[in-house]
């Protein structure tokens, strides 16, 4: 059982969804808020992924929601790079 431990963890938990996944209920965070929990461990592989999530979610993503997280927290300048990293990688 994961309990939340910091501010963000009690937003992300807030907003999880119920998915069946083998046969089994489980809580799923969102794309935004993995993104965000991401953000804020700042581990270069953290960062690869985030941007892995923004080639895959691009269109789905809420990105109010995901620029007033980051300027909460103080990532909102990490999260713009890592989208333009990753929209250089697009126009490649």
């Amino acid at each position: 059982c994961w309990l939340p431990k910091k501010p963000f963890d009690h937003d992300a938990l807030a907003r999880k969804k119920r998915k069946l996944v083998l046969g089994k209920k489980i809580n799923i965070i969102s794309a935004e808020d993995l993104i965000i929990s991401k953000l804020l461990i700042g581990r270069e592989r953290d960062y690869e992924d985030i941007k892995t999530i923004l080639l895959r979610q691009k269109d789905k993503l809420e990105m109010d929601y995901l620029n007033w997280q980051t300027a909460k927290y103080g990532s909102s300048e990490k999260l713009q790079a890592l989208i333009n990293d990753t929209i250089t990688k697009l126009d490649k």
